[in-house]
This record gives structure tokens, C-alpha cells and sequence, in this order.
């Protein structure tokens, strides 16, 4: 089995998610199976994944896992369908003020308060979670409902309101983990922490009252009280053992051992992709059964585009660098990557280059948009709206090709999920951006579209130049706002690839991008399918944004020039079809199954002992026991199909 580590797959996605996916759907094509694998609790996760187009056969979590909860039907909850647990309700009545919300009494003379049902409005009203309050009025447990309809986590509280344990279910009810929660005083340097970031919201404040024209009263810091922490973790797995853990990394290296134990195989080795670096890292690396590892670089491994041989290592891949050898393979998205990681580490784990993009059949099969058939001078960036993408100073390299050029009106398009990093910058710099050129303000938006002067809420900004929309999930919505602009623009801080980028080009975008390293001047080849301008560090937009202008006027005032760039930037997108990073694969593939014979010397039988849950014969403790699933036509393990069976007479 292929494994792709990840965090979680949420529905607002990164560019590793949207690598995982590509990749887990070419595997699909090709006939290998293939489970994206996730540590993080999340109620909405199977519905997000199918957004993605990838089904829960693909989807493996660490808490449906030993919930035992991979396959099941979706039964959605509503408000009338709550169980509280042999109390009966006798009045519902939706909450005035929180339309979301439903207020719960257990006698018609509203004396006796049960709690409160919380629902989701963007999804047919189905219940998130309720609170529920006993009999003297005080909240003691808060119920987390998945969206499959199942209660699938339970938060107890204190009385004095602070949760004590976060306890996960089966579809009985039955607590598989359990994590502790206990007060405990501030250190020192936690309230530093807090301080420092006190004052940062304060900075804050002050900058969007004076942009605002307000007046700003400072507020004042108070020392924070106790504060709950996890201390621990126990886990009761099907077989009925029980096992106490110190931190969530432990059980995520409980998990994916148990991982490589269901899925091993004396024929095929299991392959474990670390896609995104974080605790799993260290429980990937330390699996007590032989696999295949393989890490994964998604972005620049140095924390320098600049000299990527010297300076300190990114910090998201510090710890799997450190460990490179402890790896099999190295995956870089571009042969620069490759060979740059192979010389600083002299990594013994062997190199591959694979694109981290691929082109789909989609894309391919759609005919070609000329120019002319396009919105003129328009320019789309697909990034999250954070202050490393620079969306600033591509905004102020349009503003001065339009103020040098009348009639030119270059507008950009930015699409992707705000980040308010370093005090919302990316919000405050365009705005002042705005006040240099002497431009009307634009119109600024918040979550429900309502027009705001609040800096803190803006999450969309319209005008003439530039406008951010929000981030859009459906893929096919995605490609028509491809075809519909002309150029792609980017000026990030660092790059490992960009798939945006990629797609931008095969739908017949050429692309204008600072120099950066990886994957923008690889994609891009200067002259044919595009401009690389200089690239220069956070605060020295003002090297290149003058250059990025003159390209956007060269490209803009040529139709015949505009159109030779689409057409190249067509045709060069054969690089990453899916053929071509499917036979990138294939490399990894075979070399994994080269050394597999020699890796499955180091394996060792497990003993099997104890009863399993209701009394079944344990096979926690037998190795490959779900060796035979086949994700690509759906779980072939006949324990699966029954327990659907069962299941759907359940629900």
C-alpha cells in the first residue's frame, strides 16, 4: 500500500493537498492503491474529502481508524433527531440572536434547561455539536457530532467551564482515546509568549484606527490565569489492550505502526510518503517493521532562497534532513532541487525528481482559448492571501504599468484563503498602496460580503486594479477562471513548485514571475512561455516591481506577442502530463520493490494474544491483515463489507 502522510485534507486546501490529490487520483488511474493518511480529529473530514473527488477507500484517520468508523453510510443529524440520553425534550426553540443555534428545555414552563443544538446553515442545517447542561444548569459535556451523523468525540467539563477530557467514540459509544486535559500555571517564558503577542494585536489596533481615522485608546495586559494542557493520552484498541501515551506524537507512532502492520506484505513493501512534515515525521521514521520511507520536499529545503548550500535548514523539513538517511528516497519537485539536496546533505537515501503537479486529462481535453477571446490585460494569481506571496507587489508593478501607460487598465485577479499573518500586511500594504498612487480606496468586504472599514474583517477588496475573491473549491469553476485571463503572476519569498502556475500554463496562460527558486523558473522558460524578472528578499519588492511592470506592458501591448506566449506556454505543459510523472513514478515504484526482498529480512512475527472486542479472535496482533485492500475498486477485505452491511441495518 502507498501511504501519503499528511496532517489533515481540509476543503480549503494547500499546495500539498492539492499535490497529494493529483497524485493519489494518477495512482488511482494506473491502478495502484494508494491511502492518504491523517493524524488531526476533524468531524467534516470525509465530506471534505470527497470535494477533492477522492473517496473514503483513499482516506485512512488515525481516530476513524481505531474508532473502527473508515465505512459508514451518511446518516446526517438534525435538531429533532438528538439523543440526550433518556431525557426527553419538550421545547425547541431556535436562538434570536444565533440563527445556527437551538435552545433546548426538558418542560414545557422553560424551567428545566437541557442545552443547546448547533448546526451547520451552509449544509442543510445538520447538527456540529450540542452542549449539554445537567440538572443544576451547569454545562458538563459537549458532544461533536461527524458529519457522517454519529457522535464522534465528547468534551467533559468542569464546572467552573474548563474542559477536563476529550474522550473518542465508536458507533457505540465506546471510548477508543482518550485525551486528558489538566491545569496547570504559566511558565514564564508562556506568558512572554502572551505578552508579545498582546502587543502585537495592539500594534495592530492602532495601525487600523489610523488607517480608519479613529482614535485609539491602548488597552492594558493582564498576567493570563491557569490554563488547561493535554498531560496524555490512553488508547483501548479493538483487541481490548489499553495503552497510555505520553503526547500525541506517540500515538501517531502507535497508529502508523499499527499502519504498516495491517497493510504488511512479504511480496510488496509498504511505501510511507511524508508529504507534510510535522509528528509523524518521527513515528514514520522509527516504525518498528521494515517499509519503504520516503520523503517528500514540497518547498525549499534551506530557509534562504538565496543560497540554499549554507543557511539554515527550512524549519518545517529541520528534523527529516537531519534523519535524510534514515530514509529510502528523497522526492524533489525539480533536477536543480535534486542535485542541490543530494550535495548540501550527501544523503545516502536516493534522489528522485517528480513534479509534484500533474496535468490532468481535464485540462487536456479542453480546446484553446485564444487571446482575443479572453478578458483584456487581465492578470490571475491563485495564492494564499499571506504576506510571502507578495500579492503587494504585484498589485504596485500593475498600478505603475497603468500609470505610465493611460489606457492600458491591467487589472488583477487573486484568488485563494486569506491569512492574516504579521498583523493582516497583505490587507495593510495594499491599502497603503492605494494612498501612494493616489487611488480611490477600495471597496473592502468582510466574511458575509458586507462592506467594512475594520482591517481585522476584510477577507475581500474590489476596485480597478485589483480585486481578492475567496477561495474556490470546485476545479472545473477554477479552470474557466483560468481561461478567462491572460497572464499568471507570482513573487513569492520561496517556491518548491506551483502548481497554480502549472495549471495556469495549461490552460494557455504564459507567466510573468520573479526569479525564485524552485519550481517558477523551472516552469517558466524566459522568452517562450514567459518572463522570469529579478527576484529580491522581503522589503526589497522595489528591485524588481518596476522590471515585473515593463513586462506586463511588453506582454500586453503585442497581441501577436501575447498569443506566441500562449501558445508555448500550451504547448510546454507536456512536461507534466500525467504519462510523464506517471513514468517519473514508476522509478520510485520499482526501486521500492528492488529493495524490498532485502528490507523484509528485518521484519518479525507478532505474537497474537488476547480477546478481541465482543469476543472476536484477536488479529490486532497479525501481521498483514488487510494486505489484500485495493483501494482503486474499493476495500477488498471482506471484514470491511460486512461491517458496511452491518452498519447501514444500524443507522
Amino acid at each position: 500500500m502507498y501511504f501519503f502522510v499528511n496532517e489533515r485534507v481540509a476543503e480549503q486546501g494547500s499546495g500539498i493537498e492539492h499535490a497529494q490529490v493529483q497524485r493519489g487520483l494518477l495512482f488511482r488511474k494506473n491502478q495502484v492503491s494508494f491511502k492518504i493518511v491523517t493524524r488531526t480529529y476533524t468531524q467534516t473530514g470525509h465530506r471534505d474529502i470527497l470535494a477533492w473527488g477522492v473517496n473514503d477507500a483513499e482516506l485512512i484517520n488515525l481516530f476513524d481508524y481505531y474508532a473502527q468508523t473508515e465505512y459508514v453510510p451518511e446518516h446526517p443529524v438534525h435538531a429533532k433527531d438528538v439523543d440526550w440520553g433518556g431525557r426527553t425534550p419538550a421545547v425547541l426553540e431556535a436562538d434570536k440572536n444565533k440563527p445556527d443555534t437551538t435552545l433546548v428545555w426538558e418542560d414545557t414552563d422553560k424551567q428545566k434547561f437541557m442545552g443547546r443544538i448547533h448546526t451547520d446553515p451552509k449544509h442543510d442545517n445538520i447538527v456540529t455539536f450540542t452542549e449539554v447542561f445537567e440538572h443544576f444548569g451547569n454545562l458538563y459535556k459537549v458532544d461533536f457530532y461527524d458529519t457522517r451523523g454519529f457522535v464522534s468525540k465528547t468534551q467533559y467539563v468542569d464546572p467552573d467551564g474548563t474542559p477536563n477530557t476529550n474522550v473518542y467514540l465508536d458507533l457505540d459509544g465506546r471510548p477508543v482515546i482518550e485525551e486528558f486535559l489538566r491545569k496547570k500555571p504559566l511558565r514564564p517564558s508562556e506568558i512572554n509568549l502572551r505578552k508579545r503577542k498582546f502587543f502585537e494585536a495592539e500594534g495592530q489596533r492602532k495601525a487600523n484606527a489610523k488607517l480608519n481615522g479613529e482614535d485609539f485608546k491602548a488597552g492594558k495586559f493582564e498576567t493570563p490565569k491557569d490554563e488547561a494542557i493535554i498531560t496524555g493520552y490512553r488508547l483501548v484498541k479493538p483487541n481490548g489492550f489499553t495503552y497510555v501515551l505520553d503526547s500525541f506524537d506517540e500515538l501517531t507512532k502507535e497508529f502508523l505502526n499499527d499502519l504498516n502492520n495491517d497493510f504488511f506484505s512479504e511480496k510488496t513493501p509498504n511505501v510511507f510518503i511524508s508529504d507534510r512534515s510535522s509528528g509523524a515525521s518521527d513515528g514514520m521514521i522509527n516504525m518498528e517493521q521494515p517499509a519503504y520511507k520516503v520523503l517528500h520536499l514540497h518547498n525549499l529545503h534551506a530557509s534562504d532562497t538565496r543560497d540554499v548550500m549554507t543557511t539554515d535548514a527550512n524549519n518545517n523539513y529541520e528534523y527529516d534532513l537531519m534523519n535524510i538517511n534514515r530514509f529510502n528516497a528523497v522526492v524533489s519537485a525539480t533536477n536543480k532541487q535534486r542535485r542541490d539536496v543530494n550535495k548540501r546533505y550527501k544523503s545516502a537515501a536516493k534522489g528522485f525528481t517528480i513534479p509534484v503537479g500533474v496535468v490532468p486529462q481535464a485540462i487536456r481535453d479542453l480546446d484553446r482559448v485564444p487571446m482575443a477571446d479572453r478578458d483584456p490585460h487581465s492578470v490571475l494569481m491563485i495564492v494564499r492571501r499571506a504576506p510571502d506571496k507578495r500579492i503587494n507587489a504585484v498589485t504596485e508593478a500593475l498600478m505603475i504599468a497603468n500609470r505610465e501607460h493611460p489606457g492600458l487598465n491591467a487589472h488583477l485577479d487573486v484568488y485563494g484563503y486569506f491569512d492574516g499573518s504579521n498583523n493582516n500586511q497583505t490587507n495593510r500594504d495594499l491599502l497603503k498602496l492605494f494612498e501612494e498612487f493616489k487611488l480611490a480606496k477600495p471597496t473592502m468586504l468582510d466574511d458575509h460580503d458586507q462592506p467594512t472599514d475594520d482591517i481585522t474583517k476584510v477577507r475581500r477588496i474590489e476596485s480597478d486594479v485589483v480585486t481578492l475573491h475567496n477561495y474556490v473549491t470546485d476545479r472545473d469553476e477554477l479552470y474557466r477562471i483560468h481561461r478567462r485571463h491572460q497572464v499568471y503572476a507570482l513573487a513569492s519569498i520561496m517556491e518548491g513548485f506551483n502548481i497554480s502556475m502549472m495549471e495556469a500554463m495549461a490552460n494557455g496562460e504564459p507567466a510573468i514571475s520573479t526569479d525564485v527558486n524552485y519550481g517558477p523558473n523551472d516552469l517558466v522558460v524566459h522568452g517562450k512561455n514567459g518572463y522570469l524578472t529579478r527576484w529580491a528578499p522581503q522589503g526589497e519588492e522595489s528591485l524588481f516591481v518596476k522590471e515585473m511592470a515593463d513586462r506586463f506592458y511588453e506582454v500586453f501591448s503585442s497581441d501577436k506577442k501575447l498569443q506566441e506566449l500562449s501558445d508555448q506556454a500550451y504547448d510546454l505543459s507536456s512536461r507534466y502530463y500525467e504519462e510523464t510523472v506517471w513514468d517519473a513514478w514508476k522509478q520510485l515504484i520499482a526501486d521500492a520493490n528492488k529493495q524490498w526482498p532485502e528490507l523484509y529480512q528485518q521484519h518479525f512475527d507478532l505474537p497474537r494474544y488476547g480477546v478481541a472486542y465482543k469476543g472476536e479472535m484477536d488479529t490486532q496482533f497479525q501481521l498483514g491483515q488487510r494486505a489484500n485492500e485495493i483501494t482503486w475498486r474499493g476495500p477488498k477485505s471482506v471484514k470491511y463489507f460486512k461491517r458496511m452491511k452491518q452498519l447501514e441495518g444500524q443507522l
